[in-house]
């Protein structure tokens, strides 16, 4: 009965729109700002928006991973690696979500470079393959993901990320297919103490969703952060540390029906290029 009830959780997930093939969003960071990051320029903007690949220089590392609602069947994990310079940047990202019934299993690889001093583009190939039950066999899927970003000085970014533009069908019958979905938003920084980001995402077949998230520096090596999001109703927290080269984020958020999915990252810049 068990196995039964997981796979139903699973199936309606993925035919709803909120799992396979939708938009993810990676990094301690982001998980602590309301799981906001089309404007980041970090190592995840391989997998948050390709574009901010373009904005940052060096070869960087990092892992991520969440125990969503603590439950270790719908636990994620994922890898990162950007490394950016003269003539644009390149980056992998290879990331895993759920249990021996229902697993999905997500490779991503692109590039992005800057036009001029404030303007970038990007893109991103998407290698998906979900495994599941017999019944339903097992899917190996490809599609692309495709970010712009406009950066007018040091305090403003806005930020365009697309996921799967054009369709990509899941079944024979074509009655099932990935789902198209779009963000855009901004952030703001102040004086290097604060930065404020928020954003707006819409799939074709779902409600909009506002997220928004708040960073403060404490000192120059700890941040404390906050966020929420709307669609479901979650509130986030989380704090980052670096030292020397290595930056540690921690966050959790809160879904008042599901409850707590703590968030641990790790980030390696191993040289700046």
């Amino acid at each position: 009965m068990k196995k039964m009830i997981w796979v139903f959780v699973f199936l309606t997930a993925v035919h709803d729109g909120f799992g396979a093939g939708d938009i993810s969003v990676s990094g301690g960071k982001s998980a602590g700002m309301g799981y906001t990051g089309v404007t980041g320029t970090g190592l995840w903007a391989v997998c948050n928006n390709p574009s901010g690949m373009a904005f940052s220089k060096g070869l960087q590392v990092g892992v991520f991973a969440e125990s969503r609602f603590l439950l270790s069947d719908l636990s994620s994990g994922s890898l990162a690696l950007t490394s950016g310079g003269k003539y644009g940047a390149v980056g992998l990202y290879a990331g895993f979500f759920g249990n021996q019934l229902y697993k999905e299993s997500k490779v991503v690889t692109g590039y992005a470079r800057k036009f001029g001093h404030h303007f970038s583009a990007g893109i991103v190939f998407d290698y998906l393959h979900i495994s599941q039950p017999a019944d339903y066999g097992n899917l190996d899927i490809m599609s692309f993901e495709a970010g712009l970003m406009y950066r007018p000085d040091n305090k403003w970014a806005i930020g365009i990320h697309v996921v799967n533009p054009v369709p990509i069908y899941l079944t024979k019958d074509k009655t099932e297919k990935l789902p198209t979905a779009f963000r855009t938003g901004f952030s703001r920084s102040f004086s290097g103490k604060a930065e404020l980001s928020a954003e707006i995402e819409k799939s074709l077949s779902g409600k909009p969703v506002i997220r928004a998230g708040l960073e403060y520096h404490l000192h120059k090596r700890f941040s404390l952060r906050t966020g929420f999001a709307s669609e479901p109703q979650t509130v986030t927290a989380g704090a980052g540390m670096l030292f020397g080269r290595l930056r540690l984020d921690l966050a959790s958020s809160w879904q008042p029906v599901l409850g707590y999915s703590p968030q641990i990252g790790v980030e390696w810049k191993i040289n700046d290029r």
